[in-house]
């Protein structure tokens, strides 16, 4: 499955030189989660933070506000191993609120909203990093990770190549 995932969404690293500064065991002794294996298998799959060159998007069980007129919730990037801001390590602090509470933070999509991973039930969501606490915030959008995974589709409205400039960003701003 994971295979024919990475060709239809033409998955790609976000960094063309990246070196892995951390491992899989180390972000699951931190955060005290095991990753879902298919999680396990993309990261290692991957020398950085993942890509679509395709577009990637999904229709989420709930619907968010950033959910478009389709009923797709798009997926940006699922951040990897590597030494950037991209890092899992990084994102999951930075968003220490959020795994205080049970989730942990794999991916983003649109506006900068954060896609995880409750670690009891194991169900993935979209968090609405701009709601207040309590408000609505998360968003169920897979039953669990490979539910996520298999659901995923290329986003036709978004088949623009995205280019990694020179800073090893692919934003285009």
């Amino acid at each position: 499955m994971l295979d024919q995932l990475i060709n239809a969404l033409n998955a790609s690293s976000l960094y063309l030189k990246s070196e892995k500064v951390t491992t899989i065991k180390h972000i699951e002794d931190e955060f005290k989660f095991t990753l879902p294996q298919e999680l396990k298998k993309l990261l290692s799959t991957f020398d950085s933070s993942i890509i679509f060159n395709n577009g990637a998007k999904i229709i989420p069980l709930q619907k968010s506000p950033y959910t478009n007129s389709d009923g797709y919730l798009p997926l940006e990037i699922i951040y990897g191993l590597e030494d950037s801001d991209n890092n899992l390590i990084i994102k999951n602090h930075m968003y220490e609120e959020v795994n205080k509470r049970g989730f942990f933070i794999f991916g983003e999509s649109s506006g900068g909203d954060q896609l995880c991973i409750h670690k009891e039930n194991m169900k993935v969501y979209c968090w609405d990093h701009e709601s207040n606490e309590g408000n609505n915030e998360f968003f169920e959008v897979s039953t669990n990770f490979d539910d996520f995974l298999s659901n995923l589709e290329p986003d036709n409205t978004n088949m623009a190549q995205k280019e990694i400039d020179s800073d090893n960003s692919f934003l285009d701003f």
